[in-house]
């Protein structure tokens, strides 16, 4: 076993002893629906060992996605534990199921549209069409297109059980999530922007291993980047404040 390998039992472990934290706390509620507290402990567990064991005994040999997918599931359920184990009766109506189900989708989602982002915002605008040779394009270009479609839809599902679960009170939660992932992806593109104008002024190397590097789009990366990273920014913290209402 590599150190990926090792790395990643420890952190599914450490993950797994969190969980079991914050279920204990989820039972010492009286309130709380049975169902929740079965459905926590049924998909969390299980799914824990399976991949667990499926590393340490190598019967899954690339388990790369299916960790990052993992790490997807157990951000998204912690967060409804947490909000279950507090005092807000209204988080406590969401259908954690479902929700959960959106949230599998949204991690895939995720992967889908960092896909289309690298062949579209890297390779094709930046770097050149001719690069995406070396990049399987029709694949990454296929798996971008259908991710972006389970991400929207995933955040149309989301928003759908916060509204059911606050009553029809809460607004623009899939806004909230894009934003998150938004600005994540504009972070890189400023750092592209960055990248560019220092190659163009001091070390001129980027010609060298890309012919097609286009310099005006790397450079007109970094202002348009920047201005839309400081929006973002801004809506997160209006977002924000507002969902606090709720969690």
């Amino acid at each position: 076993m590599d150190v990926w390998g090792v790395l990643s039992l420890v952190v599914i472990g450490i993950v797994l002893c969190i969980f079991l934290f914050f279920y204990i706390m989820v039972w010492k509620v009286e309130e709380l629906p049975l169902s929740h507290k079965i459905f926590y402990g049924a998909l969390f567990i299980p799914l824990s060992l399976l991949l667990f064991c499926g590393i340490l005994f190598q019967v899954i040999p690339d388990y790369s996605l299916a960790f990052v997918i993992y790490l997807f599931i157990t951000a998204q359920l912690l967060l409804i534990m947490i909000s279950d184990a507090g005092s807000d009766e209204r988080v406590r109506k969401i259908r954690v199921g479902r929700f959960v189900l959106y949230a599998v989708g949204f991690g895939i989602g995720i992967i889908g549209v960092l896909f289309l982002y690298i062949s579209v915002f890297m390779y094709s605008i930046v770097l050149g069409i001719s690069s995406l040779s070396s990049f399987y394009a029709d694949r990454v270009i296929l798996f971008g297109i259908v991710g972006t479609v389970f991400f929207i839809l995933s955040l149309w599902g989301i928003a759908k059980e916060e509204r059911y679960g606050t009553g029809s009170q809460m607004k623009g939660s899939a806004f909230f999530y894009a934003n998150i992932i938004f600005m994540i992806l504009l972070f890189g593109i400023v750092i592209i922007g960055l990248f560019s104008i220092l190659d163009l002024l001091f070390w001129h190397k980027l010609p060298h291993t890309w012919p097609d590097y286009n310099y005006i789009a790397g450079v007109l990366y970094l202002p348009v980047g920047i201005i839309l990273f400081i929006l973002s920014i801004l809506k997160l913290r209006r977002d924000y404040r507002y969902r606090k209402q709720y969690y």
